[in-house]
């Protein structure tokens, strides 16, 4: 992922040449993974409603795609990789639904498409049935 800022700004680089991803896309890269599922759901925040999809693998969620515009997802990240696209980014954020672990990235092109197609196959992974089982005998110190 790009480490340069702008120095007028200091603002993380803008990806002006690669437009913003589609849900197509997203689409296209998941059709290429195997046992998952995906849910629509509708949830309510304060009178607003918004839409969302849930791609998970068993009952594990690993991606929330909000039809927006522009386009939003939702991925589990290693922590330390979070903070530095949260530090480089103003596209991305730690969500504030699915806790920790979770980034929020609203899909402008400032992040490329293949990294965050990156993100959205580590999510896919970290949340693989046997990968979770092993995160939860590590918090139990097992």
């Amino acid at each position: 992922m790009e480490n340069e800022r702008n120095e007028a700004t200091g603002s993380a680089p803008t990806k002006a040449d690669e437009p913003a991803l589609t849900e197509a896309t997203i689409r296209g890269w998941l059709a290429e993974l195997p046992d998952w599922q995906e849910e629509k759901r509708q949830i309510a925040e304060g009178q607003d409603r918004e839409n969302l999809t849930i791609f998970r693998r068993g009952e594990q969620f690993f991606l929330v795609l909000y039809p927006s515009d522009p386009l939003r997802l939702e991925v589990e990240v290693d922590p330390k990789l979070g903070r530095i696209l949260v530090e480089q980014y103003e596209t991305a954020m730690w969500s504030k639904r699915m806790g920790f672990a979770w980034l929020e990235v609203v899909l402008t092109g400032q992040i490329a498409s293949a990294d965050v197609k990156s993100l959205v196959l580590q999510s896919y992974h970290l949340n693989a049935p046997a990968a979770t089982a092993d995160r939860g005998r590590d918090i139990a110190g097992e």
